[in-house]
């Protein structure tokens, strides 16, 4: 797999109606989708930001900088460290990725997980962790343990 590579600037990168096979690559369609309706908010990307806009129109103005507008059908990457204000005109939904890209080789299997895209559950639980602590619980019969031979059960009341 490649790696794309940007530099670090305070630039929103837009790339308007990227092709399916380059969303392909990208692995776009697995990313997480984020909607929102029609406001203005202020943004700051702790993260560089990828996102591929399914619907709407925004204009997202850096600080310090010129607005820029985009929308449907537009891949745009936003620096990480960038501080803006999001102009919703039109509702928006879109698939994003925080973090680095990772390219899909042709014919290669799934990619690899960017920052942005979100698990359920964190997979296998190592041995010996879990939900008991160390010597809690109940242990299969016949598993190690040695028990000895109870000649005499006193009886507690």
């Amino acid at each position: 797999m490649s790696k794309m590579t940007t530099e670090q600037s305070t630039a929103i990168n837009i790339q308007s109606q990227p092709s399916e096979q380059q969303l392909n690559q990208l692995g776009v369609f697995s990313w997480p989708i984020w909607t929102k309706e029609v406001s203005e908010f202020p943004w700051t990307y702790d993260e560089q930001e990828t996102c591929y806009f399914l619907t709407g129109e925004v204009t997202v103005t850096p600080d310090g900088g010129e607005p820029v507008t985009m929308g449907k059908g537009d891949l745009v990457t936003f620096p990480q460290g960038m501080s803006c204000t999001w102009k919703i005109t039109s509702p928006v939904k879109k698939h994003y990725n925080f973090g680095e890209i990772i390219f899909r080789e042709k014919g290669k299997g799934e990619r690899e997980k960017g920052k942005g895209e979100r698990e359920k559950g964190k997979g296998e639980r190592g041995k010996g962790k879990g939900k008991r602590g160390k010597g809690k619980g109940k242990r299969e019969k016949g598993k190690g343990d040695k028990v000895d031979k109870v000649d005499k059960v006193d009886k507690v009341e």
